[in-house]
């Protein structure tokens, strides 16, 4: 129940920009374009690289630390939460008004931040002893430069 009202949040932004808006494309819907393709494109990147590394590593107890999994160690979760903020530029797009639509990405931050990556980040953490130097120097969320 809980995730499909996150996820019906994330999708209120919608409506304002695909029954209210204009014909006319504007700078929001430009930085709504660039976000959401781009994190479009980041999630598949993420996803790629992982496939990839489960692949060619034969290692389970190996962690991932290259690629974009070197600069943040959830940057599909990233690039999730990213779609969803350029949703709302949509909606900002088509009619200001609708600002309170935030509320879906603010929620949807939320759902990563303190429920799935902690989740994750324990099990990650009892399945491999490197895990945890690799939270030490990486980014948990933000992909940022790595601590050495």
């Amino acid at each position: 129940m809980m995730p499909t009202l996150i996820v019906y949040l994330g999708c209120v932004a919608l409506y304002p920009a695909m029954v209210l808006s204009s014909a006319s494309i504007n700078w929001l819907d430009s930085i709504a374009m660039i976000i959401t393709i781009g994190a479009v494109w980041y999630e598949f990147i993420a996803d790629e690289q992982m496939k990839i590394f489960s692949k060619v590593s034969g290692d389970s107890k190996k962690v991932m630390d290259v690629g974009l999994w070197a600069a943040c160690r959830h940057p599909n979760y990233f690039a999730e939460v990213s779609f969803w903020w350029g949703l709302l530029f949509f909606a900002l797009a088509a009619d200001p008004s609708w600002w309170w639509t935030i509320a879906g990405p603010i929620v949807m931050v939320i759902l990563f931040l303190f429920i799935s990556i902690p989740l994750i980040e324990k099990k990650q953490l009892a399945k491999r002893p490197d895990y945890a130097d690799y939270k030490r120097r990486v980014s948990m969320f933000i992909p940022w430069f790595p601590k050495e």
